[in-house]
C-alpha cells in the first residue's frame, strides 16, 4: 500500500515538473509583439536578418521605401537601366512597405519577407507562372514552416488605421463635397442618392427627359450624406420622406 502511494506521489511530482518546465520554456521564449513605428532602418535590419535566415545571404541589397498605400501593404518595383559598359541592362530593385495601418513587428516582417521572395525570384531570373505563381507559393510554404503567415494577399479588415492615415482621412472628409440628387416618382414617392460631379448632368437629363420625374440637385460637404448610395451605372435611390425633403430644400435653398 505504501509502495503504491510512493509511486503515485513520484508520478505526480514528475508530471508537475514536466508541466512547469514546459510552461517556463514557453514563457521565456514567447515573443510579444507591439504596435511599432516603421522606419527605413527597421526595414533594412529585417532584410539583413531574414536574408541570412531564409536565403543563405544571397540576396543583393535593394533600395527601401515607406509608402502610405491602403491597398498594397508591400511592393517590389523593378527598374531596368542600360548597362553601357557590358551591354544589356541592370535591374534596380526597391522594396516598399506601407505604414497605412497600425501593425506589429511580426506583421511588418511578414510583408518584408513576402517582398524578399519576389526579390529572390527576380534576382535569380526564375520563371514563374504568375506574380504569385507556383514558385512563389513554394517559397512561402518553405518559410511558413518557421511560423510565418506568407500568402498571396493579406486580409486587412478590422485593422486599425495608423495616426497618419487617420489624419489623412479626416482631412479628406473635411474637404469632401457630395453631389446629391432628389427625385420624385409619378406616385409621389421621393428618393435621394449621390453621384460624381461629371455624372450630374447625365442623371438629371435622364430623370427629367426619359422618366418625366421631378428632380433637384445640390452640393454639400455634410458628411451625413456620405452614407447615401453612390450611383455610377444605375439609379439606386434611398427613399426619403416629405418632412426630410422640406428640411433639405429650406437648408440648401433649392
Amino acid at each position: 500500500m505504501n509502495l503504491k502511494r510512493e509511486w503515485d506521489n513520484l508520478f505526480i511530482s514528475l508530471f508537475l515538473y514536466i508541466f512547469v518546465s514546459e510552461l517556463r520554456n514557453k514563457l521565456l521564449t514567447k515573443k510579444t509583439y507591439k504596435i511599432m513605428t516603421l522606419t527605413i532602418d527597421y526595414i533594412r535590419g529585417s532584410f539583413i536578418k531574414y536574408n541570412v535566415l531564409y536565403f543563405n545571404n544571397l540576396l543583393k541589397m535593394p533600395n527601401f521605401k515607406i509608402t502610405h498605400s491602403k491597398r498594397r501593404l508591400g511592393t517590389l518595383s523593378i527598374k531596368r537601366r542600360a548597362n553601357f559598359a557590358f551591354g544589356g541592362y541592370i535591374k534596380e530593385h526597391t522594396i516598399s512597405v506601407s505604414d497605412y495601418y497600425d501593425r506589429t513587428e511580426k506583421q511588418y516582417d511578414n510583408t518584408i519577407i513576402h517582398e524578399m521572395i519576389h526579390l529572390y525570384i527576380s534576382q535569380n531570373d526564375i520563371i514563374d507562372n504568375g506574380s504569385h505563381g507556383r514558385r512563389f507559393k513554394a517559397e512561402c510554404a518553405r518559410i511558413n514552416k518557421y511560423g510565418w503567415e506568407l500568402s498571396r494577399c493579406t486580409d486587412t479588415s478590422g485593422w486599425k488605421l495608423s495616426e497618419y492615415a487617420q489624419k489623412k482621412q479626416n482631412i479628406k472628409k473635411a474637404k469632401a463635397s457630395y453631389n446629391v440628387i432628389i427625385y420624385k416618382e409619378s406616385g409621389n414617392s421621393q428618393f435621394i442618392f449621390r453621384v460624381s460631379k461629371p455624372n450630374v448632368k447625365m442623371y438629371m437629363d435622364y430623370l427629367r427627359n426619359s422618366c418625366n420625374f421631378e428632380c433637384k440637385h445640390f452640393i454639400t460637404n455634410d458628411s451625413n450624406f456620405e452614407s447615401l448610395p453612390n450611383c455610377t451605372k444605375r439609379i439606386r435611390g434611398r427613399r426619403i420622406y416629405y418632412n426630410d425633403t422640406n428640411n433639405i430644400y429650406s437648408k440648401y435653398m433649392i
